[in-house]
């Protein structure tokens, strides 16, 4: 199985912007 390296990038950029979604929320609960 082939997987294009610009699918991968993508794959590997949505982890990295919801491991931001996710460190900014806590951040934002622990603010409150």
């Amino acid at each position: 199985m082939i997987i294009e390296p610009s699918l991968l990038f993508l794959v590997s950029l949505e982890q990295v912007l919801r491991l931001v979604l996710a460190a900014t929320e806590i951040s934002l609960i622990e603010r409150n």
